[in-house]
């Protein structure tokens, strides 16, 4: 058994129904593709080639974007993340309000560089944008990154945060910079670098 200590924190795997359907007729295209071409070929031979190096081309080609997309899901995010989160620039003393946060990849990243600031995730927790994406799933990220108690997470749509006011200075959205599926991130400078009201809850 892993101990807690041991345990990473699990980011989700992005878009699964797209990393699914991309296998499944990936897949069907190379297997139906070789009969095609014995049927075909003593009849039209060069109409046989091309439905060969077609059904190649497409099938593997859908098997590498889901390969890919794998990747981008366990290894790629967390590489833009970083690149993301020092761009910020954070002080610790800020309000960072991530909208879409899923198991909270950029959220506890931020949560990391604050000391007397906070964190907040707003979410929807759709399954189909993040394979299960849920609270619980944030919530146990957070207890292994040691940030729990530096952020917050409500349950609501974008379009009427639960919030009294939002970031009306230094934004930073990140959307489709690190996945197809990963929307976010929305960064408030504190009232001291900014000079302008921040995340209030």
């Amino acid at each position: 058994m892993v101990s807690r200590r041991n345990r990473r924190p699990d980011y989700g795997l992005d878009a699964p129904p797209v990393i699914r359907n991309l296998a499944i007729v990936g897949t069907a295209i190379i297997t139906i593709g070789l009969p095609a071409y014995l049927l075909v070929l003593p009849l039209f031979p060069a109409l046989a080639v091309g439905l060969a190096l077609w059904a190649a081309m497409v099938g593997f080609s859908m098997l590498l974007t889901a390969a890919l997309m794998i990747w981008s899901s366990r290894r790629g995010k967390l590489y833009m993340r970083d690149k993301i989160i020092d761009s910020l620039h954070l002080h610790g003393d800020e309000t960072v309000l991530e909208v879409g946060r899923g198991r909270g990849l950029l959220l506890l990243a931020a949560a990391k560089h604050l000391t007397t600031g906070r964190a907040i995730g707003v979410d929807l927790w759709i399954s189909k944008d993040q394979a299960l994406n849920s609270p619980d799933a944030l919530l146990a990220n957070a207890r292994l990154e040691r940030v729990a108690d530096r952020i917050d997470t409500r349950t609501a749509d974008m379009r009427s945060l639960p919030l009294k006011t939002v970031p009306s200075m230094s934004s930073y959205q990140a959307s489709r910079s690190i996945t197809s599926a990963t929307n976010l991130a929305v960064s408030a400078r504190s009232k001291r670098s900014s000079g302008s009201e921040g995340v209030s809850l």
